[in-house]
């Protein structure tokens, strides 16, 4: 099965207190996120590399899974229905 896009990732750095998450949309300008504690940062890159494994698309405004963003804007009255 072919991926819908081709995504780098990079590993976790630390730049003074903040540890830092990098990936790269191929075609498109780095995203990266920053966090206090290093097991965060960790959680977070596992977290977008499970998406990326299973295949999710990624929105190219954000960086983020879309599947992230669908949850993030749906209402308390939407979740509820479901």
């Amino acid at each position: 099965m072919r991926r819908p896009q081709r995504i780098r990732f990079f590993k976790v750095t630390q730049r003074g207190k903040r540890f830092r998450v990098r990936w790269q949309i191929l075609g498109t300008k780095g995203n990266e996120a920053t966090f206090h504690d290093d097991k965060e940062a960790e959680r977070f890159l596992a977290a977008l590399k499970s998406a990326y494994d299973d295949f999710d698309r990624f929105d190219l405004r954000t960086g983020l899974p879309v599947a992230w963003n669908e949850a993030a804007n749906t209402t308390v009255a939407e979740y509820a229905r479901q």
